[in-house]
């Protein structure tokens, strides 16, 4: 018996996710903190209370707004995002340690809101 359609969790936070939406969070709600770390999920809607609505990849159909970081590079529709440390997103420059967790369907510039289809992480080793 399904339970829900999409995998859409209320989720507790110590943190203000108020204006964290499209940033990804860590199993323990708050923000990831490092471009190595494995989201548990993406924040559709913070609330400053201390609570978010958060999807969780892999169980979670259709796309969502993803934060692009300030310094994004260039983000075409079909561009690979990866994590920045403060739970942000850029472009995959394909070097590095990173974690893969989304693809653009709509173009984007710095510190914007895309629209993107989120997934299973993916980890890139140096």
């Amino acid at each position: 018996m399904q339970v829900k359609p999409n995998a859409i969790l209320p989720m507790q936070s110590s943190q203000d996710l108020s204006e964290k939406e499209g940033y990804f969070i860590k199993k323990d709600g708050t923000l990831v903190t490092a471009a190595t770390d494995v989201p548990h999920g993406l924040i559709l809607d913070g609330e400053k209370s201390g609570f978010a609505a958060v999807a969780v990849p892999g169980g979670f159909a259709g796309t969502a707004h993803v934060k692009l970081g300030p310094t994004p590079g260039t983000v075409d529709v079909g561009t690979y995002l990866v994590l920045n440390a403060d739970g942000s997103a850029n472009a995959d420059t394909g070097a590095g340690a990173r974690v893969r967790v989304a693809k653009a369907t709509q173009a984007g510039t710095g510190d914007e809101l895309i629209e993107a289809v989120i997934f299973d992480p993916v980890v890139f080793t140096a």
